[in-house]
């Protein structure tokens, strides 16, 4: 049996196809716009080698994390009714209420308090005032200015 495709859902498939196309333009130009030299170089470059690594590693995480802890949580909320059930479901929707650019903030500015906290202050022996900032032994800036 056809099935006749209307307006609105025509609409929908073009613009499925426009987004498809926006994601999947970027990482087919580099491959095919960049020289092998230099993708074989990049990939082999320890920093990209270690992102890459990183990247992979945390998603296999969060979806070894996702379905261990995800899947039982959903049948629990799904088939049983217990105490407490109503404010479960809302701290689980929290990250879906609350908007990205909310929690970005809120991330920043507990980032600055945690640096300000941690800010050395220390003269040298050119009396220049130096002020190391570390946060979690990961991100380390230096700002020289006059003692």
């Amino acid at each position: 049996m056809k099935t006749k495709i209307d307006g609105f859902y025509l609409g929908f498939i073009i613009l499925g196809f426009i987004a498809i196309i926006f994601i999947l333009l970027p990482p087919l130009k580099t491959i095919f716009y960049t020289p092998v030299s230099t993708l074989r170089e990049t990939v082999l470059d320890a920093e990209v080698y270690n992102s890459i690594s990183l990247t992979i590693i945390a998603a296999l995480l969060a979806t070894a994390s996702g379905l261990l802890l995800g899947v039982p949580l959903a049948y629990l909320l799904a088939r049983r009714q217990f105490w407490g059930k109503r404010l479960l479901e809302a701290v689980i929707d929290i990250p879906i209420v609350i908007p990205h650019s909310i929690a970005a903030i809120g991330i920043l500015i507990s980032l600055i308090i945690f640096i300000v906290f941690r800010m050395i202050i220390s003269c040298n022996k050119q009396d220049e005032l130096l002020i190391s900032i570390s946060v979690v032994h990961t991100v380390k800036m230096r700002f020289v200015g006059n003692c």
